[in-house]
């Protein structure tokens, strides 16, 4: 997957500007730096900040349902990663 769009329930403004969207790119080492095992809702939310560039007041803005579908997003990113050991 190279990119993942998360709908929002409902649009809200941010800056000046609608946003009933997010487009999650695929994520890079630098957007998990850091990233314990079992990261937090905090700790993925930290990294849909890197990935998407958008700063911690446009999160804040969002219904919290939305930052749940977003966290969610990201990680469906770590998913295919985080298995280790013998299968």
């Amino acid at each position: 997957m190279d990119e993942l769009i998360v709908e929002f329930s409902s649009s809200f403004v941010y800056d000046g500007q609608t946003y009933d969207r997010l487009s999650i790119p695929k994520l890079k080492g630098k957007h998990i730096k850091g990233l314990p095992v079992q990261p937090s809702l905090d700790d993925l939310r930290l990294v849909a900040q890197r990935a998407t560039g958008k700063p911690n007041a446009f999160f804040d803005e969002m219904s919290a349902s939305d930052v749940m579908k977003v966290c969610e997003g990201v990680a469906t990113f770590l998913a295919d990663g985080r298995a280790t050991g013998q299968s």
